[in-house]
């Protein structure tokens, strides 16, 4: 098991040192060659989706505030979402 680890801790530093690359790579595109119109050959396509502000409902801040409107809702329109079992790896 110490060896699979070990191997695990490995590929997660070379996965952040090639995810930096790419914010890095992708910054430098973005920032001195890419428009609006994006680009398009035969390997790769780039698309340039346009800033957009959402606005939804604070749902804490509705809690906080409106206990029992809250309460009331929830029980009216209650949203159950189920998540399978998984791990969680945190490295140092």
């Amino acid at each position: 098991m110490k060896e699979l680890l070990n191997e695990l801790l490995y590929w997660q530093s070379e996965e952040e040192k090639a995810n930096n690359k790419l914010k890095e790579i992708k910054g430098k595109l973005e920032e001195e060659f890419l428009t609006e119109d994006g680009y398009k050959d035969e390997n790769i396509t780039i698309s340039y989706s346009k800033p957009t502000v959402s606005t939804s409902i604070d749902l804490k801040k509705l809690e906080e505030k409106e206990k029992t409107l809250f309460n009331e809702l929830l029980e009216d329109y209650p949203k159950v979402t189920e998540r399978k079992a998984s791990y969680r790896y945190t490295f140092k």
